[in-house]
Formats: C-alpha cells, structure tokens, sequence
C-alpha cells in the first residue's frame, strides 16, 4: 500500500469513528448493535468490518481525485491529447558543415541526433528533427553591429561560399533560415528589430560597390510543418502553438531571409556581406556577439519510434500494460501509441483509436475497421 493509498484509509477510519459516535449519541439502540455507543475497543469483527469499508471508500476517494480520471480524461485526451502527455526534452542543435567541400545543397529529411553519454550508464538519448533542414554550401563566421554615418544601427552579415560551386543559380537560396541564439532579452529584441524594424538592405560582392536588395526576413515557427511534436486529429492547432511558445520559446526564435534568389552571382564567388540597417539604433544595454545569429540550425525533440513489448491477448482482461521493447533502463517512456496490428496463423488485423469516430455503421457499413484501442495514462 502506497502512502497516499494509506493517507486516504486513514482518513475513512478516523470519519467512522467521528461519525460513529455521533450515530451513537443519536440512535443508541442501533449503535449498540455494531458496538459503536461503548468507549475503547470495539468488537474485532466489527473492527475488521469497519476496516475493510475504510479501504474500499479510501481507494474510491483516490479515483475521483486522481490527476486523471477515466472520467475526464477521455474528453481530454480527444480535444487536447499533448495536455496528458509529459513534454518530452526540447533543444536546438546546429549543424557544422565542411563548405569548402559542398558542391550543392542538401536536405536532411527525418534525420536524428544522439547526445553526448550522461549518467552511470552512459546513455545516448535520441533525438528527432522537427523539420527538414537544408545545408548549403555557406558558412556565416562573422556578424558584427555598425554604425552608418548617420548613427543608425546596422548588422552585419558576412557570407562564406564554398570554392566548389559552378554555378550559384542553381542554390536555392530563396529562404535562408536563420537562428537568434541569444539569451530571452536579446533574442527577442533581435526578433523584433529583424522581423518588424528593417529600413533597408545593402548586398557587396567582392571588387563591387554595395547596392540596394530587395529582401525582408519573415518570422518561423508558425506554420504546420514547424510542430514540435504531432498534432492529435481532433486537437486545435491553436492550444499547441500556446504550449510550445510557453515550454521552448527558442522553437520561434527562427527567421528566414528572403529575396536572395533574385541575385546575380558572380561565378567561383568566395563570398559577400548583407548589411541589414534598422529603423531604430540597437538598444546600448544589450549585448551584440557574432554568435547571436545563427546558421544551418534545427529544433529537435526526444521522442523517436519505437516498438513495444508484444502483448498476449486475454478474453479475462481489458487492459494491458505496455513497455518499451528491448529498453528496461527506467529512462523511456511511452509518449504515444501510433500502431497497433495483431497477427495470428490466419492473418493479421490492424486496430485504429477509438477516438477516430470511423466506427462501422451507415455510410461506413463495409469500410468502417472492425477492432480499436484506447489508451490512457496511469500513475506508476
């Protein structure tokens, strides 16, 4: 029995010997028959009888204050499902690339990361892109804060290009995501003053004067491939934009610069400068380092497919506890269940959730799958 399961039947004991002598005081011919109207000990049995009915009430009390009661959490698990579920750990990683090497971009689709090996044990966690990433043949070694001759801010941006590319039209270069890594304070003045406070861009290319680009940089983060973990069928998208800018504000502290495609590049170009001049000077308080912006940067999450010990189907049993197949370590966890299909000697059967509503019947008579499962969370 676990403390709380104890906290709960001592609390029962105590109410029916309180309330046992107040039925006493109030029907003593019907007290006498459970020995409630005499101090000290009462009768064993009715003792033993008392103690029993404190359990169950005690157990009973439980399940209706548990954090997640069968009541509700159906409906919650079917308009928030992300709401029950433990946020996995949540980092940025940056990508170094060899650019010198690159003769083109790449994209890295689906890809994952181990960490570093921590704890007694050793272990890797795993962690996955939340999106695709692309890798081009650029390096950004140096941004840096200047001054025009009129005093307005200007950051600058310094652009390496491998040697290798022939031909540079052929780099999409038409979204360059960009990432603000900076404490809250300056990454959010950053975001503001890049997204909302641009007067005018300047491009040089080397051996040329600087000239006016057309570019802008937009906000990341927003859209349906950005989620940092899968979106429930049912959920609004809405509630999960909220709980991901208040659990890792760093997933929207991403820009991408824009207009770069319209650019004439000169051929076996070794580089260029982007200067980024801001309607209003950069507040003096707040550090500016080359680090603060970013490139070839992804948000990752630590969650990562994984098969589950197979189950024994039983007609004498409706739940099944389910464990991470080959990991015993105490440091997985079941995030969410995605697939199940049983097999048998005449074939196999697939199984959809409950809460899909593709249940058989009207115009879904035929097509409608015939078994589903319902998971729920339970406290170990």
């Amino acid at each position: 029995m676990d403390d709380l399961t104890q906290r709960y039947y001592e609390a029962e004991m105590r109410y029916l010997r309180e309330a046992g002598k107040e039925f006493a005081q109030a029907y003593p011919d019907r007290a006498a028959m459970l020995n409630l109207d005499k101090p000290g000990a009462r009768d064993p049995y009715v003792e033993r009888l008392f103690e029993g009915f404190a359990f169950l009430m005690g157990r009973l009390h439980e399940k209706l204050d548990d954090d997640l009661p069968e009541l509700t959490e159906g409906l919650v698990s079917l308009l928030w499902p992300h709401y029950l579920r433990t946020i996995p750990s949540l980092s940025v990683v940056e990508l170094t690339t060899d650019h010198q090497q690159m003769k083109q971009s790449d994209t890295l689709k689906e890809f994952q990361v181990l960490s570093r090996p921590i704890g007694e044990r050793r272990t890797r966690c795993v962690y996955s892109a939340t999106r695709d990433i692309t890798l081009h043949p650029l390096a950004l070694p140096d941004v840096s804060l200047q001054y025009e001759p009129d005093g307005r801010s200007v950051i600058r941006l310094r652009f390496e290009c491998g040697p290798l590319v022939g031909d540079w039209s052929q780099i999409d270069l038409s979204r360059l995501p960009l990432y603000l890594n900076a404490d809250s304070p300056v990454a959010c003045a950053l975001h503001r003053a890049l997204t909302l406070g641009i007067q005018q861009f300047w491009l040089r290319l080397p051996g040329q004067e600087r000239r006016v680009l057309d570019a802008h940089f937009s906000p990341m983060g927003f859209d349906d491939d950005d989620r940092l973990w899968p979106k429930g069928e049912s959920a609004f998208s809405g509630y999960q934009l909220l709980l991901e800018y208040f659990t890792f504000r760093e997933k929207f502290m991403f820009v991408a610069l824009n207009g770069l495609e319209n650019v004439i590049w000169p051929e076996r170009i070794t580089g260029f400068e982007i200067d980024v001049v801001l309607a209003e000077n950069w507040p003096h308080d707040l550090p500016f380092n080359t680090d603060n912006l970013r490139l070839h940067c992804v948000p990752v999450i630590n969650l990562f497919p994984l098969e589950a010990d197979p189950l024994h189907l039983s007609p004498l049993e409706n739940e099944f506890l389910l464990r991470p197949m080959r990991i015993q370590d105490g440091h997985t966890e079941i995030y969410s269940v995605d697939n199940i299909i049983s097999s048998r000697h005449t074939g196999s059967q697939a199984y959809v959730p409950f809460s899909s509503f593709r249940h058989r019947g009207g115009m879904l008579r035929h097509d409608a799958p015939e078994r589903y499962y319902h998971t729920r969370v339970k406290r170990g």
